[in-house]
């Protein structure tokens, strides 16, 4: 899949609210960045940049870059399942 297009397709899915959050996203990053699903959802829908993960450093197939509510920058690496992405957060 090409940038834009993944762009394209992860701006829409989180826009319906097609997101699945990792363990570790949840319990783990999100309370430590002081984030909620909303500020995720956020970066997401509201995109400054995208690009292809490295397989060997990253479980994800690409890195979205943006902000959470409050302005703070944020990068969601995101997983484009068939009906869902499945995030994490660092």
């Amino acid at each position: 899949m090409r940038r834009d297009e993944a762009l394209q397709t992860i701006v829409s899915m989180a826009a319906q609210g097609l997101i699945a959050f990792t363990n570790h996203a949840l319990f783990e990053k999100m309370p430590a960045l002081g984030l909620i699903e909303d500020d995720v959802r956020h970066c997401l829908t509201h995109p400054t940049g995208i690009e292809k993960s490295d397989p060997y450093h990253h479980q994800s197939d690409w890195m979205v870059r943006g902000s959470d509510l409050s302005g703070n920058s944020l990068t969601v690496c995101v997983v484009i399942e068939a009906d869902v992405l499945v995030v994490t957060v660092f």
